[in-house]
């Protein structure tokens, strides 16, 4: 009985937190949630809201209304919906297959996937499910090869377009569907509190959807155009945000951060080369030359060299560790 009440307690706490949430509200107050799921989505990187709202589709899709069994034709794509009549998993085969037919009340058609054993303990005789693929015609008979399949529950068993929307990267106790309804939560009262970082205008510029949209969309895109949209701008903002970094931590060292000045005159240049059984290029000895001038300041040095392969890389790179350990310092390399 007090395990029963603690349960609708919670339930209560989440209905109501759901319309307050902001973006740094423990996932386990979002609706749907609760300490349990929380757990799971907790191994999965998700502990806030604004880690829900970042956990993305793998996939969408935007499967058709459902079609009769009876009226499906080779070459199309179709939804059914309909009951499990039959389920089996022919393991044996040179290729194993899990088999299922689905009927409806004009006809029935075949299901199969290919390696589909983790099948086995999710369809079962009289599930009522959505099943979403190309139709093909084999010896005669309608099927449709290793479609996406969603079980209806309950509250949407009239919903035949429950298996239209995002895909998630799911586990065993966290599928996908659940993870749609939860977002759907998070969406709608969460998504309009993510900051923007542009003004109006440099969105215009840049062809830039404002980033709450981006959010709605991503998570619930009525078409690929929105999808499209809501990508571009999520990426342009994750590039945005690691240029920002790696220009405020350029800006660190070269302002706050202190190295060690290394001499490279003519006697230490002089006795590493004396080291390479081969003349160094006009190319390598361009960019040996900027290199010990970066060595000599005592600002960190923070260079990428580039070339082909086979171009030389390497041998600048034991140059500039031994003018290090000309100057009695340590110096590592470090190859992949």
């Amino acid at each position: 009985m007090d395990t029963k009440i603690e349960d609708r307690t919670q339930i209560h706490l989440n209905n109501e937190s759901t319309t307050q949430l902001t973006l740094d509200t423990p996932v386990q107050y979002v609706r749907g949630v609760g300490p349990v799921r929380a757990k799971t989505f907790a191994e999965l990187g998700v502990n806030t809201v604004s880690d829900l709202l970042e956990y993305y589709p793998r996939d969408w899709i935007f499967a058709p209304a459902c079609s009769k069994i009876s009226s499906v034709r080779a070459g199309q794509t179709v939804t059914v919906c309909g009951i499990v009549e039959s389920c089996d998993y022919q393991q044996f085969r040179r290729m194993p297959i899990f088999e299922a037919y689905i009927s409806d009340d004009s006809g029935m058609i075949r299901c199969i996937w290919f390696h589909g054993g983790y099948l086995k303990n999710q369809l079962e005789p009289g599930m009522r499910v959505i099943i979403y693929g190309k139709v093909q015609n084999y010896k005669h008979q309608m099927q449709l090869v290793n479609p996406q399949k969603r079980i209806l529950e309950e509250q949407d068993i009239a919903d035949e377009t429950a298996l239209s929307g995002p895909v998630y990267p799911a586990t065993a106790d966290l599928s996908s569907p659940k993870i749609r309804r939860i977002l759907h939560a998070a969406v709608e009262n969460a998504a309009d509190k993510v900051p923007e970082f542009y003004d109006a205008a440099f969105m215009k510029k840049n062809r830039l959807i404002p980033r709450p949209l981006a959010f709605k969309w991503i998570h619930a895109p009525q078409d690929q155009t929105q999808i499209t949209q809501a990508k571009r701008r999520l990426k342009y903002d994750e590039f945005f945000l690691m240029q920002t970094a790696m220009a405020l931590r350029r800006y660190k060292t070269q302002h706050f951060a202190k190295a060690v000045p290394m001499n490279c005159n003519e006697q230490i240049d002089s006795r590493i080369r004396r080291r390479f059984p081969f003349m160094l290029t006009a190319d390598q000895n361009a960019v040996i030359e900027q290199i010990a001038a970066d060595m000599s300041q005592s600002v960190p040095m923070n260079r990428l060299l580039q070339g082909d392969v086979g171009s030389g890389k390497t041998v600048v790179a034991v140059y500039a560790a031994l003018v290090a350990v000309a100057n009695h310092c340590q110096s590592v390399i470090m190859a992949p």
